[in-house]
């Protein structure tokens, strides 16, 4: 058992291609550092169940596996045949090959949760991200929060009818002036919850936004709301 051996075993155990896989699949169900996940997890003896099981918080690992790469290879139906969960992960990490990014989420009846992860992904393709703006809402949603996401899209999300679209655009630090228009005229008590507190905005814009919501002392609002917040925390 995996309790039985020691730390430093453990270690070499892990990195070893020619271990036993019943053991490492043991060792996949035991409490480690984090480290040690991570090199099962690059190890191509540890069987491809119990790889997937590490996929999720160890993507780039399992992705530079030999033996994950080599299915990729010689099975051309190989991303097709993994789990949803396993194809969000593959899709949301930033090391994974943008080809395969594009196989997994380019097309509108691809699952969501895999579309969403790719549209928050700051590798996937500018022109899939571009294309995104034409996808469900959940998608867009998660474009929205994409760092890489073209600076042109943004007045198109700023008049997006989902509220958390524009909730998630308006807590970006790259906001142009015009999507700051465009989110307050657009429906501005519906933004006016991060948008006002944007580190990225001028003062004159942000009291603009407070009088735009309809707060008639938009500094003094400010305020109240700064003291209730700390004086809300301390009693909860």
């Amino acid at each position: 058992r995996g309790v039985d051996y020691t730390p430093d075993e453990i270690h070499l155990i892990s990195v070893d291609p020619s271990a036993d896989p019943e053991l490492l699949e043991f060792l996949v169900t035991e409490f480690f550092p984090a480290v040690v996940y991570e090199q099962l997890a690059r190890n191509p003896a540890l069987p491809f169940s119990a790889m997937l099981c590490l996929i999720e918080h160890h993507t780039r690992a399992v992705l530079n596996n030999p033996a994950f790469k080599l299915q990729l290879a010689i099975r051309p139906d190989f991303l097709d045949s993994l789990p949803t969960a396993t194809t969000v992960a593959i899709a949301g990490c930033s090391y994974t090959d943008p080809r395969f990014i594009r196989y997994l989420a380019a097309r509108r009846n691809q699952a969501v949760r895999v579309r969403a992860s790719a549209a928050l992904n700051p590798s996937t393709p500018p022109d899939m991200l571009r294309d995104f703006v034409r996808h469900d809402w959940r998608v867009r949603a998660a474009l929205a929060l994409n760092p890489s996401m073209p600076i042109d899209l943004q007045s198109k999300l700023a008049q997006d009818p989902k509220n958390l679209v524009r909730f998630n655009l308006a807590g970006r630090h790259d906001l142009l002036e015009e999507t700051v228009k465009i989110l307050v005229s657009f429906t501005p008590s519906r933004v006016e919850g991060p948008l006002p507190y944007n580190p990225a905005l001028s003062e004159v814009v942000r009291e603009r936004i407070f009088a735009a919501s309809g707060s008639p002392h938009s500094r003094a609002t400010a305020r109240l709301r700064g003291r209730y917040g700390r004086t809300h925390n301390r009693r909860h």
